[in-house]
């Protein structure tokens, strides 16, 4: 064989195997996509609200989803069902939004994705007046805490009860849990 013919050859083979190589990348990495009523079940479980519309771009779900503090864009991975980051795209006031709501909210998942520079979450007031809906009394004290991937403010109330303290989601605003600390037993020392 001509030295010509095996460069040709050769070639050929190395055209052959890219092609092969690429081929076998675009369809490995293409795992199937959730389907969009899996991705709104996922979004409402992991937040309280309601998913008002959901639309596919390339891979990424935009989700909307309706709160009690606002209207919220959430971009979801289509294929894990991850949260990639969520904005809050209208804010209402907490005490209107909450207004007609009953007491005893449910608490929100434990899992929360991070919150990021872009999404905007509450601030320490509206953790208090969101805590005052539950609680009636005068704020004490707001903390901003983390653990984990779950922001939430710590709001203590004084109250006539004693003094309760209100977790309240950073982001959701949902009401996590209400601890009471008796009068009596701080007396006792």
């Amino acid at each position: 064989m001509s030295k010509p013919a095996m460069l040709k050859t050769a070639a050929v083979v190395v055209v052959i195997l890219a092609c092969l190589v690429a081929w076998a990348l675009l369809h490995a990495s293409a795992e199937p996509l959730l389907s969009r009523e899996q991705v709104s079940e996922q979004v409402q479980l992991l937040y309280e609200g309601k998913v008002v519309s959901a639309r596919l771009q390339q891979s990424i779900y935009k989700i909307e989803l309706r709160s009690q503090l606002g209207l919220y864009e959430l971009d979801v991975d289509g294929r894990d069902g991850g949260i990639q980051a969520i904005r809050r795209i209208e804010a209402y006031d907490p005490v209107e939004a909450g207004s007609n709501d009953q007491h005893g909210a449910e608490p929100s998942a434990p899992e929360q994705p991070p919150v990021s520079e872009e999404q905007p979450g509450l601030s320490g007031s509206e953790a208090a007046k969101l805590a005052l809906q539950q609680v009636q009394g005068t704020v004490e004290e707001v903390e901003y805490k983390q653990q984990g991937s779950t922001r939430y403010y710590l709001v203590e109330i004084d109250t006539d009860a004693g003094e309760a303290v209100v977790q309240v989601h950073a982001i959701t605003g949902a009401i996590m849990s209400i601890t009471w600390d008796d009068a009596e037993e701080d007396d006792v020392e």
